[in-house]
């Protein structure tokens, strides 16, 4: 022990030393190390830690920061020993995203107190298989705002007048049951501006056990655009390759969670997503000064510019710019106010009356048997810690940054 920690402390004199010696050279002083640990080449993660990258890149680029990528193997033990080495050589900051590196951070946030952790999408978990959380105070936890992105796209779907329409999500988890909430929502509140009555706009709902792509789930949305289903939203890698080709074959129109698919179908009409690139640069500028709030979720939504709908040219008729803009603005000014709960739990709850939703039921029970299922693994998973995110009705994400998260510890 004695000797690890005389390492690390000849270790910071060495750093310290250079710094010293490049600012007598006239370069730039206490340049603050930035590291992305992601692998932006292969994995299910891939594309967003691509984007996460380049927002890393692109705010050491325009500021007075070195940024820098570590590649870790594909296990949380992995990203522990690359986030290891970051720190070793230096890293002041480490972004990363994704389960494998929660569990990481979860680890290693108490020990190395001095390095700040940034991280997309996730709070610390413990990878024990528990399900205990806690966010110190030197982790800040990014959350994208998906249900305002849900919001938006079912919002133009029925305000262009589509009335049969569908949400199929990649997974049970938060992410696609948020997307899936928020496109209820908005599908909800176009109807209504519209004067739709109870039940005239019609959503199928799915979620499936996972992105895999197989010949079941393909029939099934083939099913549901010959049998009347006019527009599918779809959120997942899974989803979001198997809707436009579906699409395609039975005349069907798609809109995406994923920006960057906008132009790769004819039958996408519109993407409605997370900006990860801003995301990531207005995160690290809020923590360079101080607006970053540590031991919390900090959310990134609309206002802040990390989600955007993007419509296809020529696609939409009734429901244009000045459309967007305007509801854009209700958002924002809070005069809309989209529920941070998954309101298909409970419609009646939420008023959802415009919309009936077909096969909610169904996709809520399969996601409850996995979480069920997952949970009877692990001996401790009834034992959260003190620091671990509530279980109640309203326990998914808030849309706003409203201080400290009920549940999640502060240090």
């Amino acid at each position: 022990m004695l000797k690890s920690i005389a390492g690390r402390v000849a270790l910071f004199m060495l750093i310290g030393v250079s710094a010293m010696a490049a600012a007598g050279c006239g370069s730039r002083d206490e340049t603050r190390k930035i590291v992305f640990v992601g692998n932006t080449e292969s994995g299910s993660d891939a594309e967003v830690c691509q984007e996460i990258w380049q927002g890393v890149s692109a705010y050491a680029a325009e500021g007075s920061a070195e940024a820098s990528i570590y590649t870790p193997d594909p296990s949380a033990a992995g990203a522990r020993v690359a986030m290891l080495n970051a720190i070793d050589e230096g890293a002041d900051v480490i972004v990363c995203v994704g389960d494998e590196m929660a569990s990481a951070v979860y680890d290693l946030q108490q020990r190395e107190n001095h390095t700040e952790f940034v991280l997309i999408d996730k709070i610390p978990t413990t990878g024990s298989g528990s399900g205990k959380t806690r966010i110190r105070g030197n982790t800040f936890s990014v959350m994208c705002n998906r249900q305002e992105a849900g919001f938006l796209a079912g919002y133009a779907a029925v305000a262009e007048g589509y009335r049969k329409i569908g949400f199929l999500g990649g997974s049970a988890g938060d992410d696609d049951r948020l997307y899936g909430s928020g496109f209820i929502q908005g599908a909800e509140a176009a109807g209504k501006a519209m004067g739709y009555t109870d039940g005239e706009v019609e959503i199928r709902y799915r979620l499936t056990t996972s992105n895999a792509i197989s010949p079941t789930l393909v029939s099934e949305i083939g099913s549901w655009f010959q049998e009347g289903c006019e527009l599918i939203c779809v959120c997942g890698s899974g989803p979001e390759f198997i809707g436009p080709e579906s699409a395609a074959q039975f005349g069907g129109k798609v809109i995406t969670a994923d920006i960057n698919q906008l132009d790769s179908s004819d039958s996408i009409i519109a993407a409605s997503g997370i900006n990860h690139i801003n995301v990531v640069q207005l995160a690290l500028k809020d923590l360079e000064e101080g607006k970053l709030k540590g031991g919390q979720k900090n959310f990134f939504g609309l206002s802040q510019g990390g989600v955007s709908l993007q419509m296809k040219e020529g696609q939409f008729q009734s429901f244009g710019d000045a459309e967007l803009a305007a509801l854009s603005e209700q958002i924002t000014d809070g005069e809309i106010e989209i529920e941070d709960a998954d309101v298909a739990e409970n419609p009646e709850r939420y008023e959802i009356t415009v919309c009936s939703l077909i096969g909610v039921e169904d996709a809520l029970a399969k996601a409850e048997a996995e979480e069920n299922a997952a949970a009877g693994e692990s001996d401790g998973a009834s034992e959260t810690d003190a620091g671990s995110d509530s279980g109640s009705d309203a326990g998914l994400d808030s849309g706003t940054n409203s201080g400290a998260e009920a549940g999640v510890e502060n240090e």
